[in-house]
Protein backbone atom coordinates (compact mmCIF):
# COMPACT_ATOMS: atom_id res chain seq x y z
CA UNK A 1 0.00 0.00 0.00
CA UNK A 2 1.78 3.38 -1.16
CA UNK A 3 2.54 6.16 1.46
CA UNK A 4 -0.71 8.93 0.20
CA UNK A 5 -3.05 6.01 -0.04
CA UNK A 6 -2.18 5.31 4.10
CA UNK A 7 -2.11 8.83 4.49
CA UNK A 8 -5.77 9.11 3.00
CA UNK A 9 -7.02 6.15 5.42
CA UNK A 10 -5.46 7.77 8.37
CA UNK A 11 -7.34 11.50 7.64
CA UNK A 12 -10.49 10.08 6.98
CA UNK A 13 -10.27 8.10 9.91
CA UNK A 14 -8.88 11.25 12.12
CA UNK A 15 -11.55 13.37 10.42
CA UNK A 16 -14.76 11.03 11.15
CA UNK A 17 -13.63 10.86 15.06
CA UNK A 18 -13.87 14.23 15.54
CA UNK A 19 -17.22 15.02 13.21
CA UNK A 20 -20.39 13.65 11.91
CA UNK A 21 -20.89 11.90 8.49
CA UNK A 22 -22.80 14.75 7.07
CA UNK A 23 -19.57 17.23 7.95
CA UNK A 24 -17.35 14.94 5.86
CA UNK A 25 -16.20 15.69 2.71
CA UNK A 26 -14.48 12.91 0.17
CA UNK A 27 -13.85 15.08 -2.14
CA UNK A 28 -10.21 16.14 -0.25
CA UNK A 29 -9.81 14.99 2.45
CA UNK A 30 -6.49 16.34 2.63
CA UNK A 31 -7.62 20.28 3.29
CA UNK A 32 -9.97 21.04 5.86
CA UNK A 33 -11.33 24.24 7.16
CA UNK A 34 -11.38 24.03 11.31
CA UNK A 35 -12.23 26.57 14.02
CA UNK A 36 -10.26 26.86 17.14
CA UNK A 37 -10.52 28.75 20.55
CA UNK A 38 -8.66 31.38 21.94
CA UNK A 39 -6.86 30.34 25.19
CA UNK A 40 -7.78 31.32 28.27
CA UNK A 41 -5.73 34.09 30.56
CA UNK A 42 -5.07 35.53 26.56
CA UNK A 43 -6.55 38.63 25.11
CA UNK A 44 -7.80 36.05 22.46
CA UNK A 45 -9.84 34.35 25.17
CA UNK A 46 -13.68 33.81 23.89
CA UNK A 47 -12.96 34.22 20.55
CA UNK A 48 -13.00 31.65 17.22
CA UNK A 49 -10.31 31.52 15.03
CA UNK A 50 -11.04 29.72 11.50
CA UNK A 51 -7.96 27.98 10.09
CA UNK A 52 -7.77 26.33 6.88
CA UNK A 53 -4.70 22.82 7.37
CA UNK A 54 -3.35 21.28 4.41
CA UNK A 55 -2.29 17.85 5.16
CA UNK A 56 0.68 16.59 3.09
CA UNK A 57 0.93 13.49 1.00
CA UNK A 58 2.86 11.34 3.65
CA UNK A 59 0.47 12.29 6.29
CA UNK A 60 1.01 11.25 9.30
CA UNK A 61 4.96 11.09 8.81
CA UNK A 62 4.75 15.25 8.13
CA UNK A 63 1.96 16.77 9.97
CA UNK A 64 1.14 19.75 9.79
CA UNK A 65 2.04 22.00 12.83
CA UNK A 66 -0.74 25.04 12.27
CA UNK A 67 -2.37 24.47 15.10
CA UNK A 68 0.29 24.19 17.69
CA UNK A 69 1.96 27.68 16.52
CA UNK A 70 -1.10 29.58 16.11
CA UNK A 71 -2.41 28.61 19.70
CA UNK A 72 1.03 29.47 20.64
CA UNK A 73 0.75 33.15 19.39
CA UNK A 74 -2.54 33.31 20.37
CA UNK A 75 -1.79 32.11 24.22
CA UNK A 76 1.61 34.56 24.20
CA UNK A 77 1.69 37.08 22.13
CA UNK A 78 4.52 39.75 21.40
CA UNK A 79 3.19 43.22 21.08
CA UNK A 80 6.86 44.31 21.69
CA UNK A 81 7.88 42.45 18.80
CA UNK A 82 5.05 42.75 15.99
CA UNK A 83 5.59 41.78 12.32
CA UNK A 84 3.90 45.22 11.60
CA UNK A 85 5.28 47.94 13.55
CA UNK A 86 1.68 49.96 13.37
CA UNK A 87 0.15 47.12 15.25
CA UNK A 88 2.79 47.16 17.78
CA UNK A 89 1.99 50.66 18.72
CA UNK A 90 -1.37 50.36 19.37
CA UNK A 91 -2.60 50.79 23.19
CA UNK A 92 -5.02 47.39 23.10
CA UNK A 93 -5.67 45.35 26.75
CA UNK A 94 -6.62 42.46 27.27
CA UNK A 95 -10.68 41.97 26.01
CA UNK A 96 -10.27 44.86 23.77
CA UNK A 97 -10.14 43.21 20.47
CA UNK A 98 -13.66 41.32 20.99
CA UNK A 99 -15.16 44.40 21.59
CA UNK A 100 -17.36 46.00 18.74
Amino acid sequence: MSIEKKAMQRIEKEFKDMTSKDSLDSNDLFKWNAMIQGPYSSPYAGGMFSINIKFFKNYPFSAPKVILSITSLLADPNPDAPLVAGIGELEIGPGDMLKD
